[in-house]
């Protein structure tokens, strides 16, 4: 289901999610970055190999946490943005009605 941000009551924002959890996706990223075959293997054996080679779990669940973040305060700030330029655009059209108005009487 689309989280959903109301910018005000006439235009709403879907936000549409990316799919299933990164929890069992992020080793097999990782170990597919590092060339190596998970073929049939389950996410604990992928981990585990991983170790073996210096990867750290932890460390990596950190980076997508730092990552996800990252990506929705960029989010928000485009939110912000957008509510921003709302306001201003509504600001110029009650500005050059009022323009128009003075120059009709």
């Amino acid at each position: 289901m689309a989280d959903k941000i109301n910018i005000e009551e006439s235009e709403v924002i879907e936000i549409e999610p990316t799919g299933g959890s990164n929890r069992y996706k992020l080793p097999y990223g990782l170990a597919k970055g590092l060339g190596l075959n998970t073929d049939g293997m389950t996410p604990r054996e992928v981990w585990d190999m991983l170790k073996k080679r210096g990867v750290n779990p932890d460390n990596e669940y950190e980076k997508l946490k730092e990552k996800a973040t990252t990506q929705l305060n960029k989010k928000n700030e485009q939110v912000i943005n957008a509510e921003e330029k709302l306001v201003t655009d509504r600001e110029s059209a009650k500005e050059a009605l009022a323009i128009t108005m003075k120059k009709r009487a």
